[in-house]
């Protein structure tokens, strides 16, 4: 071949077009660029025009796959994938995006999760239940949905409320059962795998509300996951089955009276795995009586004395869990370890139990946990009450209250966290992005002992 020849191969080689990317490692790369580190509900992301050279910088990386022509369809799927609205402002915009047809792709379809995290309407807040409809209607493969209402807001759950609206707003309740409920309940059965209710402090559904929530569950078969205030069904429906559920959260109302026959959780739960009880009083015999038979995750998320424990019940009532979270009152390691006790005849209670978390509510509680009674503590449950026992947690509460709240709950005690070897972990609580060590613990004020 000539030198001429060499010049014009190589030339062609130059220019040869590279071949593109295929589109599901355009959406991994998308993926990666959308992300929020540091920040689950990056405000950069759902409100336009926020300050900042960190908000700026995101905004711009966020644009660059969309105005390639090729890599924009990849990246629009993944941008719309989870959707969170903050403001009320947002719903009429998203709407106009939803019912758009110039971008020839349906955004309805791309929607897997929705969030209204802190939303709150206004008196002179608009058609809010219209576009509400709308978007429910057009986003036909919702997969998650969580609501997270404002914690200095009321809860409005009846429309005969909606005039009582103040100036500071109110947390639009009441567009669950009337709108999204029935909307995704119409296409049943649904795609719906996760429903979060769970910070909503209404103290009693409406029967309309509750049968609501009740047809959308008959229309979710596959639910997976669900989080929710404890309600009683009306008399004249029947308790459903799910079948595919195994998380449950459940908010019981303080001080109540013992629990009803027709309240949710007397429905079927099969295969539930994990369960957590928030403000219930003392151990929650009868609950644990219908549900605990197949727990591995058990969290009892109040303040419960050593003596009410009744760790012999307990471990009865749970044969198999794997998995103890307690916030308990007035408590010592003395005190604690006495409460697993047991009479060498009956054996140990708590065979498979792997994983034993304690809420440290206060300084005075971090410090009579030292090394010292730490171990001794681990020791003698390992040889009297678990003797498959593979860490203990000292979990220090995240916000000022005597409890942990909803919020603080899926990172922190979250069967997940105890996958994976990862020694710190970046979590977001109350909206704050918190770097935790050794599975949110801080080793310096707090015991950590594993093998």
């Amino acid at each position: 071949m000539t030198s001429a020849g060499s010049a014009d191969s190589s030339h062609t080689a130059v220019r040869r077009p590279l071949p593109p990317l295929p589109e599901d490692i355009i959406a991994q790369v998308c993926d990666e660029i959308f992300a929020t580190p540091l920040y689950q509900y990056s405000l950069s992301r759902t409100l336009p025009g926020l300050p900042g050279p960190y908000s700026i910088h995101l905004h711009f990386l966020h644009g660059i796959p969309l105005v390639s022509k090729l890599w924009w369809k990849p990246a629009t799927r993944c941008l719309y994938e989870h959707i969170i609205i903050r403001q009320v402002e947002q719903i009429p915009l998203l709407v106009r995006t939803l019912t758009s047809k110039d971008a020839g792709l349906d955004f309805g379809t791309l929607v897997r999760r929705i969030t209204l995290y802190e939303c709150i309407v206004y008196p002179d807040s608009d058609n809010v239940d219209e576009d509400v409809q709308t978007i429910f209607e057009r986003c036909v493969a919702v997969e998650e949905l969580s609501f997270k209402s404002h914690p200095d807001c009321k809860d409005v759950i009846s429309e005969d409320d909606k005039v009582t609206i103040s100036e500071n707003g109110a947390n639009p309740l009441w567009i669950c059962p009337n709108i999204i409920f029935p909307a995704l309940g119409a296409r049943g059965p649904t795609m719906l795998r996760k429903l979060s209710l769970v910070t909503l402090r209404h103290l009693k559904w409406p029967e309309k509300a509750t049968t609501a929530l009740y047809n959308l569950m008959l229309a979710s078969p596959r639910i997976a996951t669900l989080s929710i205030q404890n309600m009683e069904l009306p008399t004249d429906l029947v308790s459903p089955v799910l079948e595919y559920l195994e998380e449950l959260t459940l908010r019981l109302q303080p001080y109540a009276t013992p629990p009803g026959p027709r309240e949710l959780w007397t429905w079927g739960f099969p295969n539930l795995r994990s369960l957590t009880l928030l403000n219930a009083i003392e151990l929650p015999t009868i609950i644990l009586k219908n549900l605990g038979s197949t727990l591995t995750h058990l969290h009892l998320c109040y303040p419960i004395t050593c003596q009410a424990l009744q760790s012999a019940l307990l471990s009865e009532l749970c044969p198999v869990l794997e998995h103890l979270v307690l916030c308990p009152r007035l408590f010592t390691p003395e005190r604690l370890s006495t409460a697993f006790l047991v009479s060498p005849e009956s054996g140990p209670p708590f065979r498979r139990l792997r994983y034993l978390d304690v809420w440290l509510r206060s300084n005075a509680y971090r410090r009579t946990w030292g090394a010292d009674k730490a171990t001794a503590f681990v020791a003698h449950a390992r040889s009297s009450f678990a003797p498959a026992l593979e860490a203990v947690r000292g979990l220090v509460l995240l916000s000022s209250s005597s409890v942990p709240t909803p919020e603080e709950l899926p990172t922190v005690c979250h069967p997940s966290a105890l996958g994976g070897p990862e020694d710190t972990r970046v979590v977001c609580v109350c909206d704050v992005p918190m770097l935790q060590t050794a599975w949110c613990v801080r080793p310096v004020d707090d015991w950590w002992l594993s093998r």
